[in-house]
C-alpha cells in the first residue's frame, strides 16, 4: 500500500511538473508571433494579458510595431487590446525602447483617453519618468504629483520624486519622498511572472540612500 501510494505522488509530481513546464514555455518561451496570436484569441482572459505583458517587456520593438498596426485599423476608435488602453502600452513599448518623447506623446494621450480619474495611475509615473530621462525636472514633478492625487500611496512616484529632487538639489525634500517610497514600497507594482519597465526594488531605495548619505 505504501509503495502504491508513494507511486502515485510520483506519477501526480511528474504530471504537475510537465504542466508548469508546458504554461511556462507559452508564456516565455515560444516565439513571440505565435504568443501574440494566442494572447488575441484568448482576450477576456487573464492568461492573455499575463502573455502580453511578458511579450511587452521581452519585444517593445515589435509591440511596438504591432499596437501601431492594430490602432491604424480603428483609427476613430480608442482601442483597449487586453482590456489595457492602447496608448499606455504603446507608451510602454517606447519607453522601454528608450524613445521618451514618443513615449511620452502615448502616455499623455491614455490619459485624455480614460480621463485624469480612472486612467492607470502609472500612466502618471511613466510620464514623470519620462520627463525625468529628458531633464525636464520641473515637468516630472508635476507627472509625479498627478499620480499621487489619484492615490497617495503610489511608491513609484514618491521615488521618482525623491529621484529628481535629488537632480535639482534639494536633498531635503530628497529625504522626505525617500522616506515615503520606503513606507509605501509594499504597494508598489509587481508581477510574479515579469519584471515591470518601471519596477523599483530595496536596494533602489538603500542605493538613494547611500547616495544621500554621501553628500
Amino acid at each position: 500500500m505504501k509503495l502504491f501510494l508513494k507511486i502515485i505522488k510520483i506519477l501526480l509530481a511528474t504530471v504537475f511538473t510537465v504542466y508548469i513546464g508546458l504554461i511556462a514555455y507559452q508564456l516565455v518561451f515560444q516565439s513571440k508571433e505565435k504568443r501574440f496570436n494566442i494572447a488575441g484569441n484568448m482576450q477576456g482572459h487573464g492568461w492573455s494579458q499575463t502573455m502580453f505583458g511578458i511579450l511587452n517587456w521581452q519585444h517593445p520593438d515589435y509591440a511596438a510595431a504591432f499596437f501601431e498596426r492594430l490602432d491604424a485599423l480603428t483609427p476613430d476608435v480608442v482601442d483597449a487590446p487586453w482590456g489595457e488602453d492602447i496608448d499606455f502600452l504603446r507608451g510602454e513599448c517606447y519607453y522601454g525602447l528608450g524613445n521618451y518623447p514618443k513615449a511620452l506623446e502615448h502616455f499623455e494621450q491614455s490619459v485624455i483617453n480614460q480621463g485624469a480619474d480612472w486612467v492607470d495611475v502609472q500612466a502618471f509615473v511613466y510620464q514623470g519618468l519620462c520627463h525625468y530621462e529628458m531633464g525636464n525636472y520641473d515637468d516630472a514633478i508635476v507627472s509625479f504629483e498627478n499620480g499621487l492625487e489619484q492615490y497617495e500611496t503610489t511608491c513609484e512616484a514618491y521615488f521618482g520624486l525623491a529621484k529628481t529632487y535629488l537632480q535639482i538639489g534639494d536633498t531635503i525634500k530628497t529625504k522626505d519622498y525617500l522616506k515615503k517610497a520606503q513606507e509605501t514600497i509594499e504597494y508598489k507594482r509587481k508581477d510574479p511572472y515579469k519584471e515591470y519597465l518601471n519596477e523599483i526594488y530595496q536596494e533602489d531605495l538603500d542605493e538613494l540612500k547611500a547616495v544621500l548619505e554621501n553628500r
